[in-house]
């Protein structure tokens, strides 16, 4: 994954923890932080951990139906442009995410496609990781990935200073 540079890895515990991460390949892209989980950083959210039902300091859109069902977690995105895509695969001029749900239909992780076509997810309140495959982190508290959205790139505009 990082070419000609010491690649950063998880604790030898985190690790343990998703054993398919060392087969498939990952490496760590960012300290560990509680500030925000892995729904915001799909989102592009730094600042704050979404959950629903936003208790405390956690963030939900408005708008946005409530629960622990998938369908709620489609809905917050749907908020932001997203909509249901077919595969996770990449697809010129759009970013895609992946929702991860459990045996109860409750969604439990997500991770962003990144241009390169690996993954990104947050792991908790551990690190953000670059992983080559999804199924990586499938186990029975993550579950396994159950829909993909999709949503234009946005264009970005040149910024012009006043001078």
């Amino acid at each position: 994954m990082g070419k000609g540079k010491r690649i950063r890895r998880l604790s030898i515990e985190r690790e343990s923890a998703f054993p398919m991460l060392v087969i498939s390949g990952y490496e760590v892209r960012s300290d560990a932080t509680p500030q925000y989980n892995c729904i915001a950083h799909t989102a592009n959210d730094h600042t704050r951990k979404w959950d629903c039902p936003p208790v405390g300091d956690y963030y939900w859109p408005p708008g946005a139906a409530q629960g622990n069902g998938i369908e709620a977690l489609i809905s917050a995105y749907a908020t932001l442009g997203y909509v249901v895509c077919e595969s996770g695969d990449p697809e010129v001029g759009f970013e895609k995410i992946a929702i991860y749900a459990d045996s109860n239909g409750d969604w439990t992780h997500a991770a962003r496609l990144c241009k390169n076509g690996h993954w990104s997810s947050k792991l908790g309140n551990w690190e953000d990781i670059e992983h080559a495959a999804l199924d990586a982190l499938e186990h029975a508290d993550y579950g396994s990935v159950v829909r993909f959205m999709r949503r234009p790139l946005r264009k970005r505009t040149k910024r012009h200073g006043r001078g």
